[in-house]
């Protein structure tokens, strides 16, 4: 009796529907948990307010932040919030901004495979690669969340304009050239990176493609076609602002000559959390596909990083997967054999062969996305901080600034930042959205000088000690602040009680700093002790110090004394001071009173005015 067999089309088609099934439950699945918009979002939802108050006629500039932001950000997202909003009669743009993004990001899932499918011309390598990007957690990140109300938009648009492109070029469609105009201007007017890597690709994919004048002739009708629907709302932007706003929003991407070294580090780009599996296969794929001559799909992802490098590692998923199916079709084919039919002579799946498949490698893929989905949910705003921001909404002056410190050090995933100003209408001075399209070339700057309190804190309280104990004079090089990291390093966690043999590194650190140290006090020992006048610092009332017989203490003795000074009277000062400024930004009834009180001095208070 034979086997049951599973065409290969037919198996494509089942891996498609479950793709289609799973990556939609775990592209929505944060934001069910969280019960608010996964992590970004709130400047939108200002955008969106600003345009139903204006009757949907683009206002001039966003309120968002108080900050001026010229109302230039692609419309397409905004009018379909307010659409919506406004269509099921919310009293706000919350709940379509907590749920459309997962919505348009799980619809990139069936475009993908249609992309797919066209460019491996083969649909089981399109549909295992359409698997592939399903569970990549990084592409259920920023496209989910409340900012993916236009990253999704865009995404979904630019892999259904890619489809129509590549049959431009690849079969000489005519009737594609239609799709690739709607789609390519849709794409246009949803976001602003989109349209770099859909123009980097759609000369790429002309140049390996096609090369002839019919084809660039297509292309040409395809641009005056965008140009043609795209064009009401970038005149009304250069009629109103001029080209400032795009030329600042088009100078922070982050270029850079090493921006394609990203491509080591995969977990940059598919940041699962166990073991970076997808990304594996995918970087396999692309090695098996240069190793046989088949450039394409490796040239895409090349030019994605060259186009544009900051958000690089979402689109550059699309090739990634297209590699890794590639790759598993080739190693599932291993499993297949050949039947006769009426037709001739096919490859089809035995049973066994997709059951091993299946029991390996789908269990661990789909617990490697639940675990991420839920670490995803925690990115947002508490209730507890909603109803704090409803106190400061409340009881606050409408003018009032606020400095944000969460701890969170990285800018674009502080949702607590980004969502003051939309929760509370007051400005929040921290906050990085917006700012692209203020500062121009110097938003990069700007990010950077986002930094982590508690490192700042050290760094402060060690220059106090510091010149507490040795005075200006002898205060030591930075080169100390590096060796008592070191030194506290070893202390940290389990290492405490582990001995050194089993944790040599930092063990070796740690004498080595010891070691640092101990040159550095010890030669402002011996200067001090060569000098007869009284400096006034710590040190020097150590070394003029004598006991009851008159002994004064030895270098060994005030090396001791310094060191545990150096060590216990910045560390502990600095812990608690950037906790403190936690809960102050965690309790703005608190710090609110407290920076009114710091503001009437007219100046940086001093310890003369604790008492007041």
């Amino acid at each position: 009796m034979d086997k049951k067999r599973l065409s290969s089309d037919d198996a494509a088609l089942l891996i498609v529907f479950a793709s289609s099934i799973f990556g939609t439950w775990f592209r929505l699945m944060p934001a069910w948990i969280a019960g608010f918009p996964i992590n970004d979002g709130g400047m939108f939802d200002i955008m969106i307010r600003d345009l139903q108050s204006n009757h949907y006629a683009p206002p001039l500039v966003t309120t968002y932040n108080n900050l001026g932001i010229p109302f230039v950000y692609p419309p397409l997202g905004f009018y379909l919030g307010a659409f919506i909003t406004d269509l099921l009669r919310l009293s706000s743009p919350i709940a379509v901004l907590r749920w459309l993004p997962g919505v348009m990001n799980a619809l990139c899932i069936p475009a993908f495979y249609l992309l797919a499918r066209e460019v491996l011309r083969d649909k089981l390598q399109g549909a295992l690669g359409t698997l592939v990007y399903a569970l990549i957690p990084f592409m259920s990140l920023w496209n989910s969340m409340g900012g993916g109300l236009t990253r999704a938009l865009g995404a979904l648009f630019t892999i259904l304009a890619l489809t129509h492109i590549y049959r431009v070029f690849e079969m000489r469609s005519k009737k594609d050239i239609w799709g690739a105009i709607i789609f390519s201007s849709l794409v246009t007017l949803s976001h602003t990176e989109a349209p770099i890597y859909l123009i980097a690709l759609a000369v790429y994919f002309w140049g390996m493609r096609s090369r002839t004048r019919e084809g660039l002739l297509h292309g040409a009708l395809i641009a005056l076609g965008v140009l043609v629907l795209a064009l009401p709302w970038y005149g009304w932007i250069v009629y109103q602002h001029g080209l400032a706003p795009l030329i600042s929003a088009s100078q922070t991407g982050f270029h850079s000559i090493w921006s394609i070294l990203r491509l080591i580090n995969i977990h940059f780009v598919t940041a699962e959390p166990y073991l970076d599996l997808l990304g594996a296969l995918g970087i396999l794929g692309v090695a098996l596909l240069v190793s046989r001559g088949k450039y394409f799909i490796p040239g895409m992802l090349l030019v994605i990083y060259l186009a544009e490098p900051r958000s690089a590692h979402t689109i550059g998923n699309i090739p990634l997967g297209m590699a890794a199916g590639f790759f598993l079709a080739e190693v599932i084919a291993q499993t297949t054999s050949k039947v006769n039919t009426s037709d001739g002579s096919e490859l089809s799946w035995s049973r066994g062969g997709l059951l091993a498949f299946t029991a390996v490698l789908i269990p661990f893929l789909l617990s490697n996305s639940i675990y991420y989905s839920l670490r995803l949910s925690e990115m947002h705003v508490s209730t507890a901080e909603r109803e704090a921001m409803d106190w400061v909404a409340a009881n606050t002056p409408e003018a009032s600034k606020f400095l944000i410190i969460t701890g969170e050090p990285n800018g674009f995933c502080d949702a607590t930042s980004e969502w003051f100003p939309a929760l509370t209408g007051r400005q929040s001075l921290a906050t990085l959205q917006g700012n692209e399209w203020l500062k121009g070339p110097e938003f990069s700057r700007y990010v950077g000088e986002v930094r982590d309190l508690h490192h700042e804190a050290m760094a402060l309280t060690l220059k106090i000690v510091t010149d507490a104990l040795f005075g200006d004079a002898d205060a030591p090089s930075p080169e100390v602040a590096l060796a008592l990291d070191a030194m506290t390093r070893r202390f940290d966690g389990i290492k405490v009680v582990l001995p050194s043999w089993l944790v040599p590194v930092p063990f070796i650190k740690y004498r080595r700093a010891v070691t640092r140290l101990d040159k550095v006090v010890y030669n402002i020992i011996a200067r001090r002790r060569a000098q007869t006048a009284e400096s006034g610092d710590l040190l020097s009332i150590l070394l003029h110090a004598q006991d009851d017989e008159g002994s004064g203490m030895g270098d060994r003795q005030l090396r001791d004394e310094l060191m545990s000074l150096l060590l216990a009277g910045h560390e502990t000062t600095a812990s608690s001071l950037a906790w403190a400024w936690h809960l102050l930004a965690q309790n703005p009834e608190t710090e609110g009173p407290l920076l009114d009180e710091a503001d009437t001095l007219g100046r940086p208070p001093t310890t003369a005015d604790i008492p007041r």
